[in-house]
C-alpha cells in the first residue's frame, strides 16, 4: 500500500469493521489541525454519505479528489476518502504489529500485493524482502514505523 499524497488532508476517528456484505466505516475528514467532514459508508451498496462542514473544504476536496482520480468518476471525493480510510487503517495495522513483524508490497504490472513476515523491521528482513521479484515498498519505510530503538535500514539500491 503506498502512501497518498493528499496534502493537509487527513481522516481521523475512524472506526472501520466487516460485516456479511462486505465493510463498513465512518470518521471525521480533516484540513490541517480543522475537522471539514463527516462520513459514513454502510457497506451495503448505497453512495457514502459525506456531510461537509464547510463549502471552501467541500469544493477544495472535490478537485483534489477529481485530480487524483480522474473526471470520469461522479463520486471521486467518496473514492478518494476510501483510500484513505484503507491507509489509516493499514497504518494503524503496521504500528500495532511493528515489533513483531514487516509488511511490504509488491508490485507486478497493475497488481500489487500486500504480505507481512514475522520477523520486525531489521536488516535481515529487509534482506528477505529485496530477494523477491518486482517494485517493493515496505510499509515500516512508507509510513516511518519502526520497532522502538530501530532506525530505518540503509542499503544500497
Amino acid at each position: 500500500m503506498r502512501k497518498l499524497d493528499v496534502e493537509d488532508w487527513t481522516v481521523k476517528a475512524v472506526k472501520a469493521e466487516e460485516h456479511d456484505r462486505g465493510h463498513f466505516f465512518s470518521g471525521n475528514l480533516y484540513r490541517g489541525a480543522r475537522k471539514v467532514a463527516t462520513f459514513t459508508e454502510r457497506g451495503l451498496g448505497g453512495p457514502m454519505e459525506i456531510d461537509y462542514l464547510d463549502d471552501d473544504a467541500e469544493s477544495d476536496f472535490m478537485s483534489l479528489a477529481h485530480l487524483l482520480q480522474g473526471d470520469e468518476y461522479v463520486e471521486a471525493d467518496a473514492i478518494l476518502l476510501g483510500s484513505m480510510v484503507d491507509q489509516y487503517v493499514f497504518v494503524k495495522k503496521v504500528r500495532r504489529d511493528r515489533k513483531k513483524k514487516t509488511y511490504f508490497s509488491v508490485a507486478n504490472g497493475d497488481e500489487e500485493f500486500t504480505y507481512a513476515i514475522d520477523a520486525p523491521y531489521c536488516e535481515r528482513a529487509v534482506g528477505m524482502i529485496l530477494n523477491e521479484k518486482g517494485e517493493i515498498s515496505i510499509a515500516n519505510e512508507e509510513f516511518d514505523i519502526y520497532p522502538d530503538g530501530v532506525e530505518k535500514v540503509y542499503r544500497d539500491e
